[in-house]
């Protein structure tokens, strides 16, 4: 089941992340991440986001 909100309904913001950290030596590491983030602002006015970081 999909749950789709028109974009007057859109009153919340939500946020799905995905990251893996990576230890590169013993005081080093990375950790990238993926959000994808639905009805930023909780407005519905943007369109939803893809932002890594």
């Amino acid at each position: 089941m999909a749950w789709r909100l028109n974009r007057e309904d859109a009153d919340s913001e939500w946020v799905y992340e995905l990251e893996h950290r990576v230890q590169v030596s013993p005081a080093f590491y990375l950790q990238p991440a993926i959000q994808y983030i639905v009805h930023p602002g909780g407005t519905g006015n943007m369109p939803n986001s893809t932002v890594m970081i």
